[in-house]
């Protein structure tokens, strides 16, 4: 059975538009260091801080895919982006 959390799913976008994955190692031994290591730092140098890597889709295997919630200053107010990728 899969596991979905509950995230504003209307409301993502496509973390790989966003970032390079260059590097990435979609292992489920090493993401969330890469997420620390190699997208993180990417989302800060174009503005987004408060960045949280949160479970997204998960079956007995591990994860189907991440989800990722930032904020980032946009027409003078703080804005919460929701991101997905895997």
């Amino acid at each position: 059975m899969n596991e979905v959390n509950e995230y504003p799913t209307d409301r993502y976008e496509d973390l790989m538009d966003f970032v390079s994955f260059d590097g990435f190692d979609f292992s489920t031994s090493t993401y969330r260091r890469d997420e620390l290591e190699i997208l993180q730092p990417q989302l800060m140098a174009i503005g987004y801080f408060d960045i949280e890597w949160l479970p997204g889709e998960t079956d007995s295997w591990g994860p189907l895919s991440r989800v990722c919630k930032a904020k980032i200053h946009k027409n003078g107010e703080v804005e919460t982006v929701w991101f997905i990728y895997g």
